[in-house]
């Protein structure tokens, strides 16, 4: 498989609630894996490819949560009862200040290999 990514990505959980048009909040999931360039979440619900959202990413001890704007990439259908969607979302607008406060959080993260995984949402 080819590894189409620039950015490092991350595994790592955290809040994130997300807008669609008009300001209406649909939900909020916790992230699987994040990087500067986008982030991947397991929803109840399929959202298109194309769908443009509104982010608000609570990272951890930090109060002010990181508001960034975004398209979904890819959907992939899974086998998990509570969360059968999981979606990539690409960050197509995040501020200079908001992007340096998420690269220092994503540095202060455990290398991948002994961050907790989300074992429920492995492919089976």
């Amino acid at each position: 498989m080819n590894e189409r990514r620039k950015d490092l990505r991350v595994n790592n959980s955290v809040m994130v609630r997300y807008w669609i048009g008009d300001g209406f909040l649909k939900t909020g999931s916790r992230s699987a894996d994040m990087s500067t360039g986008g982030v991947r979440l397991p929803l109840h619900q399929k959202l298109e490819p194309g769908t443009k959202v509104e982010l608000s990413i609570e990272i951890e001890n930090n109060a002010k949560p990181l508001i960034a704007s975004g398209q979904v990439a890819w959907v992939e259908r899974k086998k998990h009862p509570q969360y059968p969607f999981e979606i990539g979302i690409k960050f197509t607008r995040i501020d200079s200040g908001t992007l340096e406060r998420l690269k220092k959080y994503l540095e202060s993260l455990p290398p991948d290999d002994s961050a907790p995984k989300m074992r429920w949402l492995d492919k089976e």
